[in-house]
Parts: C-alpha cells; structure tokens; sequence
C-alpha cells in the first residue's frame, strides 16, 4: 500500500539545510581568529624623529605576557642591548610593550615578535622595521626565528588531536548507540572497544601536552600549565581520569545508568576542549559558537 506524503519529511531537510547553513555563516569567522598583530607605535614602516620612550604591540587577541617574546634588531641583525622583556600594560589586555634601557640611536630597527594567544595557546610570529631619523626600505626588516617547532612537532601535535577526537567520540557514540540502539547495553567487544578509545584518548593529550610545551618555549610542564591553555589541558586531563573511571563502571557494572555516565563524562571532555579553543572568545554569539 501506497504511504501517503508527508510534509514533515521536506520540512526536516529544509531545517537541516538551515541550520547547516546558518551555522557556516556564524561561525566560520570566529574560529578563523588568530593572535595577529594588527597595529603597533611606532607603526611598522613608518619614521620617528626621535627613539620612543617603548615600543608597543598591539594584538587582535590576549597575548600572555609570560611565553610571549620580543626581540629589537639594529639594520645589520645584531640584538639592541639593553631591551626589556614584554610586559603588558595595565588597563589594555591586548597590548605588549618593551622598554629600551637608552635611547636608540638613528637608524633602522626590526622588531621581531612571537606570541602566546592567552584565549586558545595558539603561537603567532611576526616581524616589522620602524625608522628612527630615516625612513626603512621596503623588505629591510631583519627577521630570526622565534617559533620552536618542526615538522616532528606538528606531527606530533596533528596526532595527538586526531586521537583525542576520535576517543572522544567513541565514547560518546558508544554510550548514545547503546543506549539508543542496544536497549542499554554493550554489544560484543564493546569493552574492549571502550578500553582502547580511552587509552587512545590519553595518549594524544599526552602528545598534546607535549608538543605545546615545545611550541610555546617553555623551559618545564609548569610555566605551560599557568597559562589559562595549559589550565584547560589539566582540566581535559582530569574529565580523561573520569572517564577511565566511567569505562571501569560500565566494566563491572554493565547497565543504563553506566552509560549515562559514560556518555555524560565523554561529552564533558569535550565541552573542556571547546571552551579552549576559539569557540569561547569573545562573540554576540558566544553561546552558540560553543
């Protein structure tokens, strides 16, 4: 027999559409952000009749002062003595400034930078010359590496996340479809499934952890950890402790309310993540981007 139409089938996939697409539209842009230097005094390019008293970095995000590096280069690429360390100024959350020790004489001056977004741990590098008594040639800026990574290190971070997603979402999926689909219980070889999708879990936080202590510069774990980033992976470690303790329970005792804990602690771990991304920072639609 014939079904009859129903407008609800058309009516869901036009909501989908929507929703898809309003989501692209919203939050395409937030999470593109990054901790860019967007302006600077003296402005890069441009030529002060005298040394200014600091030099000020203006950033489109939080910069945490403590991981964040500036170094002033005279026009043969040798370090100006006598540059302090960045320091933030009070009152002005995105800026950083430095303070020469004496007035730099006339010439061309690089300014070489690298920061630690204080909203996600992300690092930027960068680099502009400013003139004092002369105007810099275009392309005369001095640039040096500040950035301590490599390909290792990339690899090393790509897989750490890849395998946090993927325990992360086996977990949640595992506890949803048993739940949903197998009547509040585990097929077969589900724990052991469980087991390993947590293990995976650990070990790319690990790799993480890691290799963000390198692209930060950190000398240890501990400066890494007093940054708000380095407080978020403590806190996803902690909701991964939970969720081996959920896996354990769903071990030995198999039922819905096991699951729910599963499922609940697995979303939890991945709540943590997001709200350290770009995700949480500042937005009209701050809710909805999270």
């Amino acid at each position: 027999m014939k079904r009859a139409w129903s407008w609800r089938t058309p009516l869901r996939a036009a909501l989908t559409v929507a929703v898809t697409v309003a989501a692209f539209v919203t939050l395409v842009a937030p999470a593109a952000a990054h901790s860019a230097l967007e302006s600077s005094d003296p402005l890069a390019g441009s030529s002060v009749a005298t040394s200014p008293r600091h030099i000020v970095l203006i950033f489109s995000e939080d910069p945490d002062v403590n991981l964040s590096l500036v170094r002033v280069l005279d026009a043969r690429g040798a370090a100006v003595p006598g540059i302090s360390a960045p320091e933030a100024i009070p009152g002005e959350k995105l800026q950083l400034r430095v303070t020469p020790s004496q007035p730099l004489a006339d010439g061309v001056y690089t300014v070489n930078w690298r920061v630690v977004s204080a909203v996600d741990g992300h690092v930027e590098t960068g680099a502009f010359a400013f003139g004092v008594g002369e105007k810099p040639a275009p392309g005369s800026e001095v640039v040096v590496e500040l950035l301590h990574t490599s390909p290792w290190v990339d690899a090393m971070a790509v897989t750490g996340k890849w395998l946090l997603y993927a325990g992360l979402i086996l977990l949640v999926g595992a506890a949803s479809t048993s739940l949903l689909v197998f009547g509040g219980r585990l097929p077969a070889g589900g724990n052991t499934a469980l087991r390993a999708s947590v293990i995976g879990a650990v070990i790319g936080l690990c790799l993480m952890v890691w290799s963000q202590r390198i692209v930060v510069g950190a000398p240890s774990l501990l400066p890494l950890f007093l940054t708000r980033e380095g407080k978020l992976l403590l806190a996803l470690g902690v909701a991964l402790l939970v969720s081996i303790g959920a896996v354990v329970a769903v071990d030995l005792w198999p039922a819905r309310w096991s699951l729910w804990l599963l499922g609940a602690v697995g979303v939890a771990a991945m709540l943590v993540h997001v709200v350290g991304g770009h995700a949480a920072s500042p937005s009209s639609v701050w809710l909805l981007n999270i």
